[in-house]
């Protein structure tokens, strides 16, 4: 049984309180070597807002206060330099019977990252290796440095242009697939908030293109916006309902997960999930460049709303081309990605008017418009759930 809510989604406008494009010829702030320190607030009580957009919640629709743009970048002398605290150490069941995922992650240098062949494709001779590398994730490790992070011109909820200093870490190479959320439902027996409520937020791009199952011509569908619904019976395992399924989508990042449910992965598999500050140095590398590409905008190197795809793509769907500096894959668009940083307001702390958190997301999605650059966020509460947002690990 469907019941709809319509609600816009998609790319955010200026004016309707979503993500504003960013002009490609942006070009990153000179800042000098004094850095700003993070602190990492206390997590408290958010503001719930039910009339918020189903594709996101923002300061000026969702009733949360507004993120002030700051037009200069603070200064910090450097003797105040500080390293940024990570998150809680992992969580493992036993430290001395680590489950099948502990086991079979890899963590590779940067450089071996960037160095690795052509990904493996669908061909009969690579067929055992295929099977091998869906189920032995990698991790990078970003060098621990000065990173920049932010935009030099702050739309709607992005921060203000800044550098900041972190601890090495690994970040996985590619968000969690299907193949391995399966693997922890397995060994767990799982259950996730979506099958608890018995539903899931689905979403309808604007354009889409599709293959007609009973005569195989395609078909190409253009709307007036982007729809959402609340539809019975959509999961992970069914990301768009009962209808639906995984099959042929093995590779695809896992959707229909809320943020309770990527830190019960994370905690299964002896890893947690990365600060927005990690994700976002990951994605720019050193140079802090605008895109993981580069610094020009490239829409055919992600799933954007352009793609008219309508729903995820593999995880390595876009190649070398759109990689980040340090090797790590699917960063902008496909699905928006959990991080483990709580929303902060205009007063420097966390909304507090309701009983459910509120947490950052990075990445953008299918159903993201216009130019979505990795200073891009997302605010949700920590029991939301969609076939647009799923998540990668961090160690």
């Amino acid at each position: 049984m469907l019941e709809d809510e319509t609600a816009q989604a998609g790319g955010r406008g200026e004016e309707e309180g979503g993500l504003a494009e960013e002009e490609s010829t942006e070009e990153v702030e000179v800042i000098d070597e004094e850095v700003e320190i993070l602190e990492s607030p206390e997590t408290e009580e958010v503001f719930e807002d039910e009339t918020a957009r189903a594709g996101g919640l923002s300061d000026k629709e969702g009733g949360l206060p507004e993120e002030e743009n700051t037009e200069e970048v603070e200064i910090i002398d450097e003797n105040d330099l500080e390293k940024i605290e990570e998150s809680a150490e992992p969580i493992t069941k036993n430290p001395h019977q680590p489950n099948p995922l502990e086991v079979l992650s890899k963590y590779i240098e940067a450089e071996e990252a960037l160095n690795q062949g052509d990904l493996l494709r669908e061909t009969q001779e690579e067929f055992v290796n295929q099977i091998l590398d869906r189920f032995m994730p990698k991790f990078i490790k970003i060098p621990a440095d000065n990173y920049i992070v932010g935009s030099v011109s702050p739309k709607d909820l992005e921060q203000p242009l800044r550098k900041i200093r972190l601890h090495d870490f690994y970040l996985g190479q590619s968000p969690v697939t299907n193949d391995l959320f399966d693997m922890f439902v397995r060994e767990t027996g799982y259950t996730t908030d979506a099958e608890e409520a018995g539903y899931g937020i689905v979403f309808e791009g604007r354009c889409t293109n599709r293959i007609d199952p009973e005569t195989g011509r395609g078909i190409f569908s253009l709307t007036r916006g982007t729809l959402a619904r609340h539809v019975s019976g959509a999961t992970w395992r069914h990301p768009s309902g009962p209808g639906s399924s995984l099959e042929g989508k093995h590779n695809h990042p896992v959707v229909q997960v809320s943020h309770h449910d990527a830190m019960a992965f994370a905690a299964w598999a002896g890893k947690r999930l990365p600060t927005e500050e990690e994700w976002e140095a990951a994605a720019r590398g050193a140079s802090g460049q605008l895109f993981p590409w580069g610094d020009k905008w490239q829409a055919d190197l992600g799933n954007f709303e352009s793609a008219c795809l309508g729903e995820t793509t593999s995880v390595d769907h876009y190649g070398r081309k759109a990689i980040s500096p340090f090797g790590i894959h699917d960063l902008l668009g496909n699905t928006a990605e959990w991080t483990s940083s709580p929303h902060i307001g205009q007063t420097g702390q966390e909304a507090d008017r309701t009983k459910e958190k509120i947490q950052i997301l990075k990445g953008g999605s299918w159903i993201t418009g216009g130019v979505v650059t990795v200073a891009w966020r997302q605010i949700e509460r920590v029991k939301y759930w969609a076939n647009t947002i799923g998540f990668r690990c961090a160690v």
